[in-house]
């Protein structure tokens, strides 16, 4: 059911607090964590995953309470966002 609602519409903040209110009736957290996680590492839009890096280490801090999970995540997309100079590398 997660991955149904998940795939309607997973950027919007309505979809995102609805799958919130199941993983915790359901205890489906990893489920959802997971599905964000693949959507986030696969989205070339670096704003799309940029906030859903957000959603995730939200979740990570406040419904989990895995702090160390969520400080490494919006960093992801900050870094992947940074041009890259002539040797790949980013600055």
């Amino acid at each position: 059911m997660l991955q149904a609602a998940f795939r309607e519409d997973y950027s919007s903040n309505t979809v995102a607090r609805e799958l919130e209110r199941l993983a915790n009736v359901t205890n489906k957290w990893p489920d959802l964590l997971s599905e964000y996680t693949q959507a986030a590492q696969g989205m070339e839009d670096a704003k799309q995953a940029a906030d859903l890096w957000v959603k995730i280490a939200r979740w990570y801090d406040s419904a989990l309470h895995h702090t160390d999970y969520a400080i490494p995540r919006p960093r992801r997309p900050v870094a992947a966002a940074q041009p890259r100079g002539r040797h790949g590398r980013a600055g």
